[in-house]
């Protein structure tokens, strides 16, 4: 058998109610050849976490603590960050509505750390491969570690 080498872990969570979502999305995606997807805890060697972010998502606690370890560089290491919207997370013409996002989810998206997509995609314009995302979400991880740094002290776990 051969052994594929990977260049990212990433890490896939989502709130127990998307689960079919989830797997429609890990099932997508799981084929890239350059991402090694994975449902587990964030540890040392996760290069990115992936949320799913569906209209309650901002209400699960175990989503907060694996944002919270992607943050932290005695849990993981620091991650890279990827949010995916679901269908019914909820937006006003077209922009997501910030009160449905974990608080650190959301600064890391205004300082530009994470990047955010709608899944499935809404358009052309909006389709994403997974291995380019991942190498943009970890390349974002090297060149702004200073600005998470500056931000760790006020990231909220719960």
């Amino acid at each position: 058998m051969k052994h594929t080498r990977f260049r990212h872990l990433v890490c896939v969570h989502a709130h127990e109610r998307d689960y079919l979502l989830k797997q429609r999305f890990l099932k997508e995606f799981g084929g890239v050849h350059s991402c090694r997807l994975d449902m587990g805890p964030v540890t040392h060697d996760t290069s990115v976490l992936c949320v799913l972010y569906g209209k309650d998502t901002h209400q699960n606690r175990s989503i907060k603590w694996h944002l919270a370890c992607a943050l932290s560089r005695e849990q993981s290491g620091l991650c890279g960050i990827m949010i995916f919207l679901l269908p019914d997370f909820p937006t006003k013409y077209g922009v997501p509505i910030k009160r449905y996002l974990h608080p650190s989810a959301y600064r890391t998206i205004q300082m530009g750390y994470a990047d955010l997509y709608f899944w499935p995609p809404r358009n052309q314009q909006n389709l994403v491969g997974m291995d380019l995302a991942a190498d943009e979400a970890v390349r974002k991880k090297e060149t702004m570690r200073p600005s998470i740094d500056h931000m760790l002290p006020s990231v909220q776990i719960f």
